[in-house]
């Protein structure tokens, strides 16, 4: 863990990047570990699982104003990025989270109240490496 903290730390010397460690993610999940970073959110923020390869115009898309979803049309469902405005952490720390709750069913509970961008990566060269077959 540290290599890896040292590492995305010399690679993006020039961005404030902070690690939130929870150690009790097998009992309270990754809304748990959100809620534990939450005093570095107040000005928003971008939510990437560990596991996504972005393609990098993913990263173009993240400069636009506002929330942002990003939806690939060929595949159900994927935990892709996010990205939410301060209003939208807000009202995400207002209402809350239940036990065990994953960090995306938390953020659906929010984008009836605030409007959301989608961007669609259907054509844009991303993985979500689960399985070593993922990798070919």
């Amino acid at each position: 863990k540290e290599q890896l903290k040292s590492a995305v730390i010399d690679r993006y010397s020039n961005l404030n990047i902070s690690f939130v460690d929870n150690d009790k993610y097998l009992e309270e999940g990754t809304a748990y570990s959100l809620a534990r970073a939450a005093e570095h959110m107040k000005e928003g923020f971008v939510y990437a699982n560990c596991d996504l390869v972005p393609d990098p115009r993913m990263f173009d898309d993240l400069k636009k104003e506002g929330n942002i979803m990003f939806v690939d049309k060929r595949v159900p469902f994927r935990n892709t990025l996010m990205k939410l405005s301060p209003e939208a952490v807000n009202t995400l720390f207002e209402i809350g989270f239940a036990p065990k709750e994953r960090a995306y069913d938390w953020f659906f509970k929010i984008m009836g109240s605030h409007n959301f961008h989608t961007v669609d990566i259907s054509n844009y060269d991303w993985r979500e490496i689960d399985e070593p077959s993922d990798l070919e």
